[in-house]
């Protein structure tokens, strides 16, 4: 319990000073360059998506239009809360 509690410390400190409003869609253009554009590029649609640790949610934004379902589980509660207000279409699950 006590690394739980470690976590949530370590990571809301963390994200708190991030600017959610500079989330952007991952672009691909031909061969993936990094593990972001290569999610979105294999990603694919269907009806369910479930990104564990969805951060600022890049890639669960990204590719919401391709799944009928989609959610997103983060552990940093300033990251999830911030996630929620972006995107009503997506559930997104902050761990506490």
């Amino acid at each position: 319990m006590i690394y739980k509690q470690e976590l949530h410390r370590h990571y809301n400190k963390k994200d708190s000073k991030d600017d959610y409003k500079e989330v952007k869609p991952v672009q691909v253009e031909g061969y993936p360059k990094n593990r972001f554009e290569a999610t979105v590029y294999w990603g694919g649609k269907g009806d369910s998506l479930l990104e564990v640790g969805c951060g600022s949610g890049n890639i669960l934004l990204t590719l919401r239009d391709n799944y009928r379902k989609c959610v997103g589980v983060e552990l940093s509660e300033a990251k999830a809360n911030e996630l929620k207000k972006l995107s009503s279409d997506c559930l997104v699950i902050g761990i506490k």
